[in-house]
């Protein structure tokens, strides 16, 4: 069956010194910053590879970008090469911490900025709880899927489900990354696995609308028993069996729910007949989150 792949190219930069400047965090989310909305949080300084580069990282990787910049004409192609004046050599590559930039570095230094250029915005002071980027997510120990459903639902919906279930309302951005066979990947939507060579993981996603604590409730019990995950017996399980267990908390419906993944010895109880399950089958909710 033939699954969705996205390509995805590194950002590129150009590179100068210049003067150190540091940028202290602010403290708590909506106070003054001394230095605006790029202020960093305590322990992290801005980059600084090129004029203007106000990325958060640590203290150290700011003082390799400036040793970077420095080395970086000693570590070209004598005479140029089939990348024209700025061909590397052997051993090195361009550090591509934005478009243009052709700094030779090592490729761990190149990889090291790229991870620094995605988490960017969890390093501001001025982030607040609200948004949050998750850098190659996962879902129960294996990479996330870029699909909620096999082959379909890839993209926006599966972010959407795994935003959800880590308690925020939405999805602000996502990435995608082609991993074939070197990390297996596991559907939100399924708990399926692929380890093809076609198979395509979550590089970043970004969430935002944290949900209050007052929505989430964790597994959840109905009348002194785990709530079963059937509203009958037997019968409407899932998201029917969550809106009931919601409105009876006064909201009007479920946003997510999250399923045991094996069902379990621990007595349920069906919330429209009080019946309760006791056996090796009966399965409950690991999470509820209401709306």
């Amino acid at each position: 069956m033939s699954r969705s792949t996205v390509n995805f190219c590194l950002l590129r930069s150009v590179s100068l010194i210049i003067p150190i400047l540091i940028a202290f965090s602010a403290g708590a989310y909506g106070q003054s910053l001394p230095y605006g909305p790029d202020t960093c949080k305590q322990g992290f300084v801005w980059r600084e590879a090129f004029p203007g580069d106000h990325v958060c990282v640590r203290p150290e990787v700011r003082s390799q970008a400036a040793a970077d910049n420095a080395a970086g004409p000693s570590r070209r192609q004598p005479g140029g090469g089939a990348f024209g004046p700025d061909t590397c050599l052997p051993g090195f590559v361009w550090r591509d911490a934005r478009p243009g930039d052709h700094v030779c570095v090592p490729p761990a230094t190149r990889d090291a900025a790229a991870t620094d250029n995605r988490l960017a915005g969890n390093r501001r002071a001025a982030t607040s709880d609200d948004v949050f980027t998750f850098d190659r997510p996962r879902h129960m120990d294996d990479r996330l899927d870029w699909c909620l459903t096999w082959g379909t639902n890839c993209g926006q919906p599966a972010a959407l489900a795994f935003c959800q279930r880590r308690r925020f309302e939405h999805v602000q951005g996502f990435d995608a990354e082609k991993v074939g066979r070197s990390a297996r990947t596991r559907l939100i939507g399924t708990n399926q696995t692929c380890d093809g060579d076609f198979c395509t993981a979550f590089l970043q996603i970004t969430c935002s609308g944290k949900v209050p604590s007052s929505r989430v409730f964790a597994n959840p019990v109905n009348n002194g028993h785990r709530l079963d995950v059937c509203r009958e017996w037997g019968a409407n399980c899932g998201k029917p069996a969550a809106d009931a267990f919601c409105q009876a908390k006064g909201f009007s419906e479920s946003m997510q729910h999250t399923v045991d993944p094996e069902p379990g010895y621990a007595s349920t109880r069906v919330i429209s007949s009080g019946q309760i399950c006791q056996g090796n089958f009966c399965t409950g909710f690991q999470q509820i989150i209401c709306r």
